[in-house]
């Protein structure tokens, strides 16, 4: 079996990269990306009490930007967020992640 290896010793994504992140992004990929304060704004929040700002969001228009949202954040030590409808009532979909959001 092959052991992972990780770029980051603290499995932290570093915030002075974002826009460096987002720029590789908009480069890669045909969909939105959406690194604004109002869009991440929107996303911080589920039906809980919590609320976590996340890092930026991706609307993806085809598949391949789904993969290379992935690829990108791996590269950056960035985290994913996956969230469906923002209904929980934990706070599971709250999180300083990239958030690929479905249209």
């Amino acid at each position: 079996m092959r052991e992972l290896k990780f770029d980051k010793s603290d499995g932290l994504f570093d915030q002075r990269k974002t826009d460096d992140l987002a720029a590789a992004l908009k480069k890669r990929i045909r969909g939105e990306v959406r690194f604004d304060n109002g869009s991440r704004a929107i996303y911080s929040t589920d039906a809980s009490n919590y609320r976590q700002v996340p890092i930026g969001v991706v609307i993806p228009k085809v598949v391949d930007d789904v993969l290379e949202t992935l690829e990108i954040a791996r590269r950056f030590g960035a985290p994913i967020l996956a969230r469906g409808g923002g209904t929980s009532l934990a706070g599971q979909c709250c999180n300083a992640g990239i958030v690929p959001r479905r249209q």
